[in-house]
């Protein structure tokens, strides 16, 4: 199957999700980019209440949703920090969203494509909700990716954009080679 999704319930204390700075990471190759979609969540964007993280895309652009407790308006506030540019489907793209604290960032294929201040303090995250790879879920939504995820990876820091870059041109695929056949005898 080209879906993939995995999920997992979380609750507050859970040690494994950052809760001060974070960097989430995933390559991933689209099919298709409808309206929502997520990569690696954990959230809740219920009206209202937001709260919680999302590396994913929006109307064909990768995003990065974040809640902290500096913007806190009593039930969160989540800003959704997306890429100017749009995305290509049927093309491994290497997908990096950050937060230190005081900046979020996102930063696609070794570029940093937006950053912004609009978040500050530790992450805001909601009492119960997924962490969930391949797919956007909350308590009243679901958006699946469609098509392939080579790798993912959280770290409870913000990696610099040149680490990032690094990693980008250290794991990226190949370029695609086309052969000329070999003239018969």
């Amino acid at each position: 199957s080209r879906d993939l999704r995995a999920e997992m319930e979380y609750k507050p204390g859970n040690p494994s999700l950052p809760t001060g700075a974070l960097t989430v990471e995933a390559w991933v190759n689209l099919d298709s980019a409808g309206h929502w979609g997520g990569l690696v969540s954990a959230l809740q964007d219920n009206g209202g209440f937001e709260q919680g993280w999302l590396l994913g895309y929006y109307k064909s652009r990768f995003c990065l949703a974040l809640a902290s407790t500096g913007s806190n308006d009593g039930d969160g506030m989540m800003t959704y920090l997306t890429s100017d540019k749009p995305l290509t489907t049927k093309r491994w793209h290497h997908v990096v969203g950050t937060c230190n604290g005081k900046i979020m960032g996102i930063v696609v294929d070794g570029v940093l494509a937006k950053e912004s201040d609009a978040q500050s303090g530790k992450i805001l995250y909601p009492k119960q909700t997924w962490f969930a790879l391949g797919t956007y879920r909350d308590n009243d939504e679901n958006y699946p990716m469609s098509g392939l995820m080579r790798s993912a990876a959280i770290w409870s820091k913000a990696l610099s954009s040149a680490r990032v870059k690094r990693r980008y041109m250290a794991q990226r695929p190949p370029p695609l080679i086309i052969r000329e056949p070999l003239a018969g005898p």
